[in-house]
């Protein structure tokens, strides 16, 4: 994965269309969330999909809870995305082979603002872009 593509998604909608997309911004604006920290250091191989990912070693609870308020909010709103159990991580590699090992990778990652992303295949690869970004609400 390029570094300007690595992302935690949240929820997977898939192709959505166009006239849709203020919706789901109206969706997040409403979202009151507070920033949090995710402490990585957990990693893996999926065999089905040939994925090295990273995820947090505990999710944390205010991680837990902005999906649950998305998932709420976007059912509400009759949009369709996928409804796998969350499972939080990041794809570091794509189309590999079962690694031998793993290396052993900690990293802390703030989070202070969330987005919707648009998906673009590329012939290098899917390239991420941002349409919209929301920060953390302060709760002082």
């Amino acid at each position: 994965m390029r570094r300007d593509n690595l992302h935690l998604t949240l929820v997977f909608l898939g192709d959505v269309v166009r006239e849709n997309i203020p919706r789901l911004m109206a969706i997040a604006e409403a979202l009151p969330w507070a920033a949090f920290d995710l402490e990585f250091g957990t990693m893996g191989y999926w065999q089905h999909n040939c994925i090295v990912w990273i995820a947090p070693h505990v999710p944390p609870l205010a991680l837990q809870d902005l999906v649950v308020a998305l998932v709420s909010a976007l059912s509400d709103a009759k949009f369709d995305f996928d409804h796998r159990p969350y499972v939080p991580h990041v794809t570091l590699l794509r189309d590999t082979r079962s690694p031998t090992a793993l290396p052993k990778l900690a990293f802390e990652w703030p989070v202070q603002n969330f987005a919707l992303v648009e998906a673009v295949r590329e012939e290098r690869g899917p390239d991420y872009r941002v349409l919209a970004r929301w920060g953390a609400v302060s709760r002082n």
